[in-house]
């Protein structure tokens, strides 16, 4: 069987080079996204912005049937239907914390 130069069709090495350039390049622009997108998903997942809108949605649900009484020693003191309670943050913590016990009313 006698090939002719003519009837043997092939790639060529340049046409070879250019589809594996662009394979290539197409794969790292693919690498390059997915690594973007992962850090924005990391970055929404540590915000602080979630963690602060369930703190204000829990302190309006505590606040909704309270009245102020008074703010005093960076406390807060409200009167509801069990009694007065108090928020603020305990020394030496930085947690906001709300006292579950009755307060002893003050009447200035």
């Amino acid at each position: 069987m006698k090939f002719y130069k003519k009837h043997l069709r092939a790639f060529t090495l340049l046409e070879c080079m250019v589809a594996l350039l662009s394979i290539s390049l197409t794969l790292l622009v693919f690498q390059s996204m997915t690594a973007l997108i992962s850090q924005k998903y990391k970055a929404i997942g540590q915000s602080d912005e979630k963690n602060w809108q369930n703190f204000s949605n829990l302190m309006r649900r505590e606040l909704e049937q309270a009245q102020l009484d008074r703010v005093s020693n960076h406390f807060l003191y409200v009167q509801t239907p069990k009694g007065i309670r108090r928020f603020g943050v305990k020394a030496g913590s930085d947690d906001f914390a709300k006292q579950t016990n009755k307060v002893r009313a003050i009447i200035p």
